[in-house]
């Protein structure tokens, strides 16, 4: 996507954050990033149909696309997370998109950064994605795991394993 595009480009999900955005008085940066991204997830946990490049375009309009943009929630894992807990599969698709990943599925439902699946007999946590999107790393770690999904374990991981999109299948 080129930024001479967003002048044109035109999603349900686009269109709802930018009109968000974009009528709002100004505010300073955190209030900002706290606008996009409650737009953001409200048009994800309603359904609203997002495009293909819809994260790109977020990317150019509200963050540079060589940084990590301010308003991304846990490095954009958050959004994947709520799209995938609220079943938006054109969200999913998109994010996947910007981030050239393919979609890791275990159980039937796709991994995020944080979430706990068995693996090979262990309970483990998706920890990463692989820059090229092909795999992600799943840790194990000693003792009990925290009841609270957004909890991580204390100390380092005892093993680490890598799979692919066909790794559960």
């Amino acid at each position: 996507m080129e930024y001479r595009e967003l002048e044109t480009y035109s999603s349900p999900a686009f269109d709802f954050v930018k009109a968000a955005f974009t009528g709002a008085p100004y505010r300073p940066r955190n209030r900002c990033a706290r606008l996009v991204t409650g737009a953001i997830m409200l048009a994800i946990e309603h359904g609203l149909r997002f495009n293909q490049k819809d994260f790109q375009a977020f990317s150019w309009l509200f963050g540079t696309r060589s940084s990590l943009p301010f308003w991304y929630v846990r490095g954009g894992e958050g959004y994947y997370e709520a799209a995938i807990r609220h079943g938006n599969e054109s969200a999913c698709k998109s994010f996947e998109y910007s981030r050239k990943r393919l979609a890791i599925m275990a159980n039937g439902k796709r991994l995020w950064v944080g979430r706990r699946v068995s693996w090979e007999g262990q309970t483990v946590i998706c920890t990463s994605f692989a820059r090229d999107g092909q795999s992600a790393t799943l840790c194990q770690y000693a003792g009990d795991l925290p009841a609270d999904e957004h909890t991580w374990p204390n100390g380092k991981p005892i093993r680490r394993y890598t799979v692919n999109a066909s790794s559960f299948a």
